[in-house]
């Protein structure tokens, strides 16, 4: 074929007779897809964060592979950790620099500096009043009467019972309105929530059947006590967090599923504002979160940790990590979720002083 031999003789290094190829990070740039963000981090005290939020496009639009950046510190250590499924506001929009210098290609990606975020978690249940449940039964049956014509409903009471203190059981009892109907459960613990199937006429009360103390009321027109749908079911197969804003240490209860996709539920006991993981059990969906033991004078939150998908430490006593391909770059590249907001931050673990932080960030976007 015409020309033939000599394409091939120009594919050979003369010296080694070898194959003449082009590193892949080359290639991206003659390919006009390969961009990158060059930003200096004037000071960060010791102790203090500095973030980039950043959001991907469709992949009906572009493909992100994105590389570990090249990060260097004047002083401190500082930590660098990347966050999926985060939120941002503010900062400054960052112009992506196309590595084809020639090429008039824009990159898909928006970036922002200086953003304010809490990347590492995503509250679903967010400072919500508990139900204020009085009068645990603390192994007793609980009864249920309406003091009204209510007879086609159904009550679905929620708790713990002293053979299963961390996990939910749940009991539905049909409404008799000539007479209070009891739980076949009689050694329930801890009430977390009420559900009813209908509106009642009248006022549902749940009561310990020893001694007949009221735990809770429901009025006409309410259905649930204690019970929070979360504002989003993703559990992203993590271990759930909690707190509330006062020193309570009263129990809450999650549902959902598990990892093996089977019904999970547990219940632990808050630590004040301390945020903490619920128990140990990962969710793969969260649908309902139970506060009712909770007093209404507490504020609970129910928080999921988002995916960590890059982190290092750098300067001082850290090592330096490459985005060159082949060398601590192609083999921990990430192709990003599409349409997602992502945080990058940066944390100075030292003990002292302020640290200026130079950073490169490297991707190229691939199409569909």
């Amino acid at each position: 074929m015409s020309g033939g031999t000599g394409f091939i003789h120009g594919s050979i290094d003369p010296r080694t007779n070898l194959l003449i190829t082009t590193p892949s990070d080359h290639a991206y740039i003659h390919a006009e897809k390969a961009y990158s963000v060059m930003t200096t981090i004037a000071s960060i005290a010791a102790g203090a964060y500095y973030k980039i939020g950043f959001t991907t496009p469709a992949y009906t639009s572009k493909y992100i592979h994105y590389r570990p950046s090249i990060i260097s510190s004047s002083a401190n250590i500082v930590r660098q950790e990347i966050y999926e499924d985060a939120t941002f506001t503010g900062g400054d929009e960052i112009i992506p620099l196309n590595l084809d210098r020639a090429s008039t290609n824009e990159s898909t990606v928006v970036l922002r500096r200086g953003v304010t975020s809490s990347p590492e978690s995503a509250a679903i249940v967010t400072a919500k009043a508990g139900g204020n449940f009085a009068n645990q039964p603390e192994v007793d049956s609980v009864y249920i009467e309406s003091d009204a014509v209510d007879i086609t409903q159904t009550c679905t009471v929620f708790g713990t019972t002293s053979a299963a203190l961390s996990e939910i059981t749940s009991e539905t009892i049909s409404l008799d309105s000539s007479a209070a109907v009891t739980t076949t459960i009689d050694n329930w613990h801890t009430i977390l929530g009420v559900e009813l199937s209908a509106s009642c006429a009248g006022t549902i009360t749940l009561s310990e059947t020893t001694g007949s103390a009221v735990i809770t009321t429901l009025t006409t027109g309410v259905l649930t006590k204690g019970i929070e749908t979360p504002t989003s079911t993703d559990g992203k197969n993590m271990i759930p967090l909690h707190d509330a804003d006062g020193a309570s240490v009263l129990a809450v209860g999650i549902l959902g599923t598990g990892t093996d996709g089977l019904a999970l539920s547990t219940v632990d006991v808050l630590n004040g504002t301390t945020e903490e993981n619920h128990l140990t059990e990962a969710f793969d969906t969260i649908t309902r979160v139970f506060i009712g033991a909770v007093a209404s004078a507490t504020k609970v939150t129910v928080s999921v940790p988002n995916v960590r998908i890059s982190n290092g430490i750098f300067g001082i006593g850290g090592g330096p990590r490459s985005r060159a391909g082949g060398s601590g770059g192609s083999e921990h590249e990430r192709i990003l979720n599409e349409s997602t907001v992502y945080v990058q931050q940066f944390h100075n673990i030292g003990s002292s002083t302020a640290t200026a932080v130079d950073v490169e960030i490297f991707w190229y976007e691939e199409d569909e």
